[in-house]
């Protein structure tokens, strides 16, 4: 692990500490002031890490990581210290922590579906400036805190307060302005992209062999006129009675050609008388 990533790691180890010491009743007032110094020496890491990562060119995809989640962690747990405590009046410590958490989880969901798409989001000055009141705002409210507990001049309390409100609402509006800013920059992110259906691969039908049948070609008797008619009629008698007459001549030929054996016997009879 380089430099730089060790630097950011001590701002995710020293977290437990401020809580611890913030929220330690026994040790007040002091647990308080002392959780306001880690605070300012986390914060002052997060200037280091940054630094040393580009002098020393260790820029890492590791580095990167630890460094956006110690930051966001420090603020997110420092203001829920700061609402815990009563030290920004309810309900509107509330809806600033609303507003912080809900603004780093749309930008940690934009920067995935960003990495989905192979494409990094860059942070802009804009983040830069609200990360800068963040820092500022929530150890000024920490300290409010640690005065209170010391301080018996309620007009110096109500101006110191109202300093440190006033830094926390300059905050608050740069921290929704920057995730709108992110929104619109990167909007196209967000769109649905429309996904072209497949094209079907279309494949050839298979050519069918298909069987030639021979057609039938019915001949149909011609129609034909009563005179046509009646010359066949007579055509075929002839034909009939010229059949007829050939037959009578071979019959009659055949009868002369018989021999007339009563004739002969009756004539050898006499004879021999």
């Amino acid at each position: 692990m380089n430099l730089p990533n060790k630097i950011t790691l001590s701002r995710i180890i020293l977290l437990p500490f401020i809580v611890f010491f913030y929220l330690a009743e026994f040790l007040n007032p002091y647990g308080k002031i002392i959780a306001f110094a880690l605070f300012i020496i986390a914060a002052l890491t997060d200037r280091l890490d940054g630094y040393y990562a580009r002098k020393l060119n260790m820029t890492t995809t590791l580095g990167v990581f630890l460094d956006t989640n110690a930051d966001k962690m420090l603020t997110n747990i420092g203001l829920l210290l700061v609402v815990c405590d009563g030290t920004i009046p309810m309900p509107y410590g509330v809806l600033v922590a609303i507003i912080f958490v809900a603004r780093d989880i749309v930008i940690s969901a934009l920067k995935q579906l960003a990495a989905s798409k192979n494409y990094i989001m860059c942070a802009d000055n804009l983040g830069r400036i609200k990360a800068g009141f963040q820092m500022v705002a929530i150890p000024a409210l920490m300290l409010a805190a640690f005065l209170r507990l010391i301080v018996n001049n309620k007009t110096v309390l109500l101006v110191y307060n109202i300093v440190a409100w006033s830094l926390l609402g300059v905050a608050t509006a740069l921290t929704i302005i920057s995730m709108i800013n992110y929104l619109v920059k990167n909007k196209n992110l967000v769109k649905e992209e429309k996904k072209e259906a497949p094209k079907a691969e279309v494949k050839p039908a298979p050519v069918k062999e298909e069987k030639k049948e021979e057609k039938k070609v019915s001949i149909k008797p011609e129609l034909k006129s009563p005179a046509e008619k009646k010359e066949k009629k007579e055509v075929k008698a002839e034909r009939r009675h010229a059949s007829e007459k050939k037959v009578e001549k071979k019959s009659s030929r055949h009868k002369s050609s018989s021999p007339k054996s009563v004739d002969d016997g009756d004539s050898g009879d006499l004879n021999d008388m």
